[in-house]
């Protein structure tokens, strides 16, 4: 502590203690403020972001022990996926580096790829506080800490701050028993812990049944290697190549551009619909894939256009929306954007 007398730590240490012991809740604790702020797209309700402000105690006890202890221990013992760059040591320029990577790697074999950028929607507001009492014990937090938490998210009282002050009337997650509310706070020191935690399932689910991105070295003497995806925070992306198609033997009578567009739309159903049993659901007008593909003009390599792919766009039916919806296309840029 930067303080002269540790005293007022010490007390704050002892009614965090107490709280954690008995899983009560100090009556400030219980009441939340909401306010929005621009983003830099203008003041138009729809470009707003929406956070929660804490009481300052209770956001620095959820900053200490789930954004540094938990983050700490999570990350030294191994349990991340070494995918998701949202974590300590590492930084979101790492998760950027990994797809300039896989286009050179791309451009140097001349092999055909695809990369599948995925952004959610209100991704923190979305979050499954019952399974995050799961997924955080198996990173190592208590379940007791883990349940004030969960009893904290349940009894919280809200109401919304504008610039003519504070509303009168308030909600609650549990305002509705039927239909409780879900969400982990935007702007909590405990959010992102809680929300990485309940991706790493989804992570390793499409580890085990997508289409991978398969390197090896140009010796052929090292191991060949895996990855699937990269990502920071809620911002996925996944990979695919042309070894990794091959080594699946995904519809091996059809022509390579096709196999790979095929593994391409399977991945992304895939990882929408694990997405979606965590709480989760894609912002489709923030996707967009890039489908990388080479040809000779006789005297050099340039990319193919999307035109001479001569494959079908993807297009994807969020589990969202009812099943006989029709399919959503998603974004494709052209190959020679991806610098």
């Amino acid at each position: 502590s930067k303080l002269s007398d540790d005293a007022f730590i010490s007390v704050l240490f002892d009614i965090v203690d107490l709280a954690f012991t008995t899983h009560s809740l100090l009556p400030r604790w219980q009441h939340v403020t909401q306010l929005m702020l621009e983003k830099g797209k203008g003041p138009g309700i729809e470009n707003l972001r929406v956070i929660q402000l804490l009481e300052a105690d209770l956001n620095w006890l959820l900053r200490f022990l789930w954004s540094k202890k938990l983050e700490r221990h999570a990350t030294e013992a191994g349990v991340y996926n070494q995918a998701q760059f949202a974590s300590p040591g590492k930084l979101c320029q790492s998760a950027i580096l990994n797809k300039v990577l896989f286009f050179d790697i791309l451009r140097q074999n001349r092999h055909y790829g695809a990369l599948i950028d995925n952004d959610a929607t209100a991704a923190f507001d979305r979050v499954l506080p019952a399974l995050c009492v799961v997924t955080c014990k198996q990173l190592g937090m208590p379940k007791h800490a883990q349940r004030f938490f969960f009893k904290m998210l349940r009894n919280t009282i809200y109401t919304t701050t504008t610039a003519h002050g504070r509303s009168a009337k308030t909600y609650s997650a549990i305002a509705n028993p039927n239909v409780p509310g879900q969400g982990v706070m935007q702007g909590g020191g405990a959010s992102l812990s809680n929300y990485k935690s309940q991706q790493l399932p989804v992570l390793r689910a499409i580890e085990r049944h997508g289409t991978p991105a398969v390197f090896q070295h140009v010796s052929k003497v090292k191991a060949k290697f895996r990855r699937w995806v990269s990502g920071f925070s809620d911002d996925i992306s996944l990979f695919v190549n042309e070894l990794g198609v091959r080594a699946s033997r995904l519809d091996e009578d059809l022509p390579i551009s096709q196999r790979l567009r095929n593994a391409v739309q399977l991945n992304l159903e895939r990882y929408e619909e694990y997405f979606f049993t965590s709480g989760g659901s894609l912002n489709l007008k923030k996707c967009f894939y890039y489908y990388i593909g080479f040809m000779w003009t006789g005297t050099e390599w340039r990319y193919r256009s999307n035109a001479e792919m001569n494959v079908d766009p993807i297009v994807i039916t969020p589990t969202t929306l009812i099943m006989d919806a029709a399919p959503q296309p998603v974004q494709w840029y052209e190959a020679d954007d991806a610098q």
